[in-house]
């Protein structure tokens, strides 16, 4: 069984494909990556005390901040400048043979208590065929960031693959937590997201970490 892909609306943007050309004719690839070590201790503390998920704790972090940041929702398709009220995610799971299936799952916006969106988050993870994403020729249109953590390694850096100018969307990495800390990278695309973008992202992702119970602040 494959999800369907959530639509979420959207508004439409002043720039257009013909406005991007010169942009991606000046670099190889306009997408790029930065890694920074962020304080968690607070997070990781929260998540034993309650009986919570570090890695559903980390998820609703990294997805609140990806939608606190319009930057990161925006994008070219169809011609079209866009930016989506809300996007999708797509997680890689580890299944129990230690292949890789990606799952989607909506928006967290779509709950209404972090209660009900970590059930499903956990019922996803306990039912991965039911949620798989398969990437096909159409998933260019379809709207999502990638969440991608890495348990196994505590890095310092970390190269995305991605080229393609044409993936507008964020990918996020996160590594192993150690010693109170973890490394998070994203990958994003400079045609809409520059370094003062990047600072609001690890400023408020910071500020989830270090004040967990702000995840729970804002649901619908």
């Amino acid at each position: 069984m494959v999800k369907i892909m959530k639509d979420y609306p959207y508004k439409t943007l002043s720039i257009t494909d013909k406005d991007l050309e010169f942009t991606k004719q000046s670099f190889i690839t306009t997408r790029y990556s930065m890694t920074s070590i962020i304080k968690c201790e607070n997070l990781y503390s929260f998540s034993k005390e309650n009986e919570l998920s570090f890695f559903n704790l980390c998820v609703a972090a990294i997805y609140k901040t990806i939608e606190s940041i319009p930057e990161l929702r925006q994008c070219v398709m169809n011609g079209e400048g866009r930016e989506y009220e809300h996007i999708n995610i797509i997680l890689p799971l580890i299944k129990e043979d230690n292949s890789v299936e990606n799952i989607s799952i909506d928006s967290i916006h779509d709950y209404n208590s972090f209660k009900e969106w970590n059930n499903c988050l956990n019922n996803v993870k306990n039912n991965i065929e039911d949620y798989r994403y398969d990437y096909g020729p159409d998933s260019l249109n379809h709207v999502f960031a990638i969440l991608s953590c890495m348990p196994w390694i505590h890095y310092c850096e970390f190269k995305d693959m991605t080229l393609d100018s044409d993936k507008f969307f964020p990918a996020i990495y996160w590594g192993k937590y150690e010693e109170g800390r973890l490394p998070v990278t994203i990958t994003v695309n400079h045609i809409f997201v520059y370094g003062y973008h990047l600072g609001l992202f690890y400023n408020r992702l910071s500020e989830y970490m270090e004040n967990p119970e702000s995840i729970f602040t804002y649901m619908k």
